[in-house]
């Protein structure tokens, strides 16, 4: 199945040729200024069915988009409630989730969970940046321990990381999670690649031995199976 914008791309060049090939076609048969005319007019209606098509592809594209966010939506919210299950932390409402893919080289969110009104819904992280850019690069889960990381200023972060951002961040980026204590990013996988990132981060302290522990990571791969058949149809992102 192809991509979206593959497909609309396809689509394009495929009514584009169409009309070059029209235009070429009647070309010899023009002979009169008023020949010129019908044909431009004809030429002109035909441009317009191709407008039409092409305003369907990406009417098509976008449902397919919103659709599959909605799905997504759906699974973190499903995914969220069975960590709080685990977590012992059923009612708190502190834990989010999110789910990000790479657009335009930088890890974007897609699909998130009570981050609607939050500022770092929009944040944006390059693979190998972050808990979750660190995810996406290596393929493998990353446990975050914010609170433990984080200093009270940025000066103090980079001073008690030997000098370094921690996990390669910007100071936008510090001040935008300064209030989360515990990042958990899993990678989610279409074959061999890494699509995405599921992130769920909490706003109070969690248990750390659980958070950390494999049985919870475990817990949660049915919800990243399911994120990565909402990608595998390709409009999610």
């Amino acid at each position: 199945m192809l991509m979206p914008g593959v497909e609309a791309f396809s689509s394009v060049v495929r009514m584009l040729k169409a009309v070059v090939t029209l235009a070429l076609a009647v070309r010899p048969y023009l002979k009169r200024p008023v020949d010129w005319v019908g044909a431009g007019i004809g030429i002109a209606a035909f441009a317009l069915i191709v407008a039409g098509e092409l305003l369907d592809l990406v009417k098509d594209a976008k449902a397919r988009r919103t659709i599959a966010s909605g799905e997504a939506r759906d699974v973190l919210r499903a995914c969220v409630a069975h960590a709080e299950e685990i977590q012992h932390r059923v009612g708190k409402g502190t834990l989010r989730a999110s789910v990000m893919t790479l657009k335009r080289g930088k890890l974007r969110i897609v699909a998130s969970y009570r981050m609607d009104d939050e500022p770092d819904r929009d944040i944006e992280y390059a693979p190998g940046q972050g808990c979750c850019g660190h995810a996406f690069d290596s393929g493998r889960t990353v446990v975050g321990d914010i609170g433990a990381t984080y200093k009270d200023t940025w000066e103090e972060t980079c001073k008690a990381n030997d000098g370094r951002w921690p996990w390669g961040i910007t100071k936008q980026q510090y001040e935008m999670t300064r209030e989360i204590e515990a990042v958990l990013s899993i990678p989610i996988k279409v074959g061999d690649q890494v699509k995405g990132v599921l992130n769920l981060d909490d706003k109070i302290v969690p248990d750390e031995a659980l958070f950390k522990d494999d049985g919870f990571v475990d817990a949660l791969r049915g919800y990243v199976l399911c994120l990565r058949n909402v990608m595998k149809g390709g409009s999610l992102g």
